[in-house]
């Protein structure tokens, strides 16, 4: 068994069997059929909430929030009580790519979410989700952004048709044929970088998989009607083409790698079809836990019905003031503050927060006894919701924060966490209470806006020398990290929470490579800069309102 001590880590965002496997069958991608039919594949159980932050720096830490302190697409400024949106130096915890760097090992880490600004690393990096197009800390070294613009014209960094809804039927092939071409640029910088950089370890992520599940989900499963329809023929063709370019892709990576270097396919979370929206504080309305300025709701509801910019809104009252404010819960112009017990999080966070006294700019609610009865109420209401229609639990799980979470940061953690059950999907708008009739439901018409979401099983496959033939492992997201430490035959340390996955590689080397581990602690190193600029953090709030995460 040829054994060279490299890793690769291909990461297909959003990825899910439920769309994998009838892609393998139908032979639209023959390469992932191939690692699945001689290597190990299963599930990967994501971080709580389901979401690509803090998923990915789970990922690549191999600890949980609380010791990484990354728990979503916000972070928290504890100096200054801004809120922006989370970026590399927000990750306290070592990252693969900085423990491989001090053992003498090379990386190459490319579109990688929450690594902008670019750190120093023995390696070259170009920078992920989400990151302003024209900064110059996209890549590491710098100059390497300038060397690619050459090269491509474009770095890729970001979709160019956000603004597109699949409502619009007559645009609908057009953005599907865009989504495959920036698809196919990013795999041949991927390529390129990789083919150009010897390294030991590479980490590529690829978003295409979660951006066609969120618009065409109910297309690409055939469970769903939508699959088989005439009317979805040629948009179904032109999914199957990127992802057969997808797979092609895969296939020219592991050729310029070679056989003898261990891959890992991963997703930082699964995905299933949608049918229901849920307005979280509309339900917190409902049990008097939130109080909203209905006249401003009413507003809103009627702006957003007529499809209104933020910066008409804004002038209006009913959207924050600056860039930060938009991703500050605490600052909705919706909610009156000044009679609310909690109120709920960001659209992806799955999160309800307490209105605290000191925490919050107007919080009402007194920290110890009452925060902790308040936390009670909100847990119990969101675990009783049921939805009369299916009289099924509309949320899968609840916790308070210390259940899911360890580690010196699980204090910045939102109060309450929340899964949702399969076929919902969170609002993040306000409705008038009149509006719903008593309700915090209402439906999602598949194709319209959205078409699917996040759910908590995503995929993992295993191929290489190290790599037996199993299949339907279960492993968590916090096992990827000492796994590739294992394979690259380096001491696994103590601090994290992950496993190797032993079940997926081959006895012989389990017999023959014992398992090393160091007690270290998990320092926090600055390499190099640390957060956006304010220009930068506009880009990236534009662009996290233009997907729905604001």
């Amino acid at each position: 068994m040829s054994d060279n001590g490299k890793v690769a880590i291909i990461g297909l965002d959003g990825a899910t069997f439920r769309v994998l496997r009838p892609l393998v069958d139908a032979g639209v991608m023959p390469t992932i059929g191939r690692f699945m039919r001689e290597g190990a594949w299963g599930t990967l159980r994501t971080t709580r909430p389901p979401v690509t932050c803090p998923a990915w720096p789970t990922m690549f830490t191999g600890v949980n929030p609380g010791k990484h302190g990354v728990f979503s697409f916000s972070h928290r400024d504890p100096k200054t009580g801004r809120v922006r949106t989370a970026a590399s130096g927000d990750v306290r915890a070592p990252k693969l790519w900085d423990i491989l760097g001090d053992a003498g090992r090379r990386s190459t880490i490319l579109n990688v979410p929450i690594t902008f600004p670019a750190e120093r690393l023995n390696g070259v990096m170009l920078t992920g989700f989400v990151s302003p197009d024209d900064s110059p800390h996209i890549t590491h070294p710098a100059d390497l952004a300038t060397r690619l613009r050459a090269k491509f014209d474009d770095l890729s960094l970001n979709w160019s048709v956000l603004g597109y809804r699949p409502a619009e039927c007559d645009k609908r092939e057009a953005h599907i044929a865009a989504i495959n071409d920036l698809m196919a640029l990013r795999a041949r910088e991927f390529e390129h970088l990789v083919e150009e950089n010897s390294a030991d370890f590479c980490f590529l992520v690829h978003e295409y998989t979660d951006r066609v599940h969120h618009l065409f989900y109910h297309i690409l499963d055939p469970e769903y009607p939508a699959h088989r329809s005439p009317e979805n023929r040629r948009a179904l063709e032109l999914l199957h083409e990127g992802h057969r370019a997808l797979d092609d892709s895969i296939a020219r990576l592991v050729e310029r790698l070679g056989d003898d270097t261990n891959l890992l396919v991963v997703s930082d979370h699964g995905f299933d079809g949608v049918t229901r929206w849920v307005y979280i504080n509309n339900l917190l309305e409902q049990q008097r836990l939130t109080r909203l300025k209905n006249f401003r709701t009413w507003a809103d509801a009627i702006a957003r019905w007529f499809d209104m910019s933020v910066e008409v809104r804004r002038r209006f009252g009913l959207e924050q003031s600056e860039a930060w404010h938009r991703q500050d819960p605490c600052r909705t112009p919706l909610i009156d503050y000044a009679r609310s017990r909690a109120f709920a999080g960001p659209q992806l966070e799955h999160a309800v927060y307490i209105n605290v006294q000191g925490r919050c700019p107007d919080g009402i609610v007194e920290p110890g006894e009452e925060y902790e009865r308040v936390k009670r109420d909100v847990v119990r209401v969101l675990a009783e919701a049921i939805d009369p229609e299916t009289g099924e639990h509309v949320f899968e799980g609840v916790w308070p924060r210390e259940e899911l979470y360890s580690g010196p940061y699980s204090e910045n953690a939102p109060d309450v966490i929340y899964e949702l059950a399969p076929g919902y999907m969170t609002s993040n708008a306000i409705l008038p209470p009149g509006l719903l009739r008593g309700r915090f439901l209402r439906p999602l018409r598949p194709g319209w806006n959205i078409s699917g979401y996040h759910r908590p099983e995503g995929v993992f496959i295993g191929f290489g020398p190290a790599f037996q033939h199993v299949e339907h492992l279960d492993a968590s997201i916090l096992d990827i990290a000492p796994t590739v430490l294992y394979l690259m035959d380096l001491p696994i340390p103590g601090y994290m929470d992950g496993e190797v996955m032993r079940g997926a590689l081959r006895p012989e080397l389990l017999d023959r490579r014992p398992q090393r581990e160091c007690e270290t602690d998990p320092v926090y190193v600055s390499r190099g800069e640390t957060a956006y600029t304010e220009a930068e953090q506009m880009e990236v709030t534009r662009r996290l309102e233009e997907l729905g995460y604001l």
